[in-house]
């Protein structure tokens, strides 16, 4: 019974882990930063570009993703003053805005 139980619990695991993937990668110009607080679903980078895979409703229709942490804030707001494009990957998961959370981003070289 006992085996059982954990194979139901592994599978289930197994399906869910299945069904959320990252997306990206996005290269892109910053358009918009919206700033808030960390934390705030609404703290928000916009991309200069058409986002259409995204599992998020709003990541698609505005093209932009919520910014989780201080680095990551920092990493867009440097970006945005130097010009530089940014790479972001996403998590595959919604906030409570139907907005796609970043995994992690990346400042391009060059002008």
């Amino acid at each position: 019974m006992y085996y059982k139980h954990m194979f139901s619990v592994g599978l289930t695991a197994l399906v869910w882990a299945s069904s959320v993937h990252a997306t990206g990668p996005y290269t892109a110009t910053i358009e918009l930063l919206q700033a808030t607080d960390i934390g705030n679903h609404h703290n928000t980078v916009f991309l200069n570009m058409n986002i259409t895979d995204s599992p998020c409703s709003s990541t698609n229709t505005h093209d932009r993703f919520t910014i989780t942490s201080e680095v990551q804030f920092s990493a867009v707001l440097a970006a945005l003053m130097s010009g530089k494009s940014i790479t972001i990957h996403g998590t595959g998961s919604c906030n409570a805005s139907n907005i796609e959370t970043i995994s992690n981003v990346r400042i391009e070289g060059g002008s």
